[in-house]
C-alpha cells in the first residue's frame, strides 16, 4: 500500500452514511410517498428491523433477495434492509410478463423474495414470498 492510500479515506457504504444521517437529523422527513411520510428516524427503525430478520434467515454477503414491491413506502424500507443485512438485491417489476419474472427468479435464485399478498399470484416460488403486509 503506498502511503498516499494509506491516508486516503475509504468511503462509507450506503447503510452507514443514512445511518449517520439518521442520527443527525431523526425528525426530519426521508420518504414521502402519495399521503404517507417517514421521518429519517422511522425510515432507519423500520429497514433495521426487516434486515435484523433477514439476518436472521441468512442473509449476508454472496445472498440474493428479491424485492417484488411496487414503488412505495415498503419498496424503500425492503432496498435499504437488504443492504444493511449486507445482502444483494433482485428487483422485480410486477409489470413484466409472468415467464421474464420466472426466469429472473430462476436464474438469480434468491434466497427470499419480498413482497405484498396481493401480487403472489404475479411470483414463481410464492412459498419463498415474505409478504410485508402480512
Amino acid at each position: 500500500m503506498t502511503p498516499d492510500m494509506q491516508d486516503a479515506q475509504i468511503p462509507s457504504l450506503f447503510p452507514a452514511l443514512f445511518a449517520a444521517q439518521a442520527a443527525r437529523t431523526p425528525d426530519a422527513v426521508a420518504v414521502r410517498f402519495d399521503d404517507a411520510q417517514l421521518t429519517y428516524a422511522q425510515l432507519d427503525a423500520r429497514a433495521n428491523q426487516l434486515a435484523h430478520a433477514l439476518r436472521h434467515a441468512g442473509i449476508g454477503p454472496e445472498r440474493i433477495v428479491a424485492v417484488a414491491l411496487p414503488r412505495s413506502i415498503d419498496m424503500l424500507v425492503a432496498l435499504l434492509a437488504v443492504l444493511k443485512a449486507g445482502g444483494a438485491y433482485l428487483p422485480l417489476d410486477l409489470d413484466y410478463p409472468a415467464e421474464r419474472l420466472a426466469y429472473m427468479v430462476e436464474d438469480a435464485r434468491p434466497d427470499i423474495v419480498l413482497g405484498h399478498s396481493r401480487h403472489l399470484d404475479a411470483l414463481p416460488d410464492p412459498e419463498r414470498v415474505w409478504c410485508l403486509d402480512a
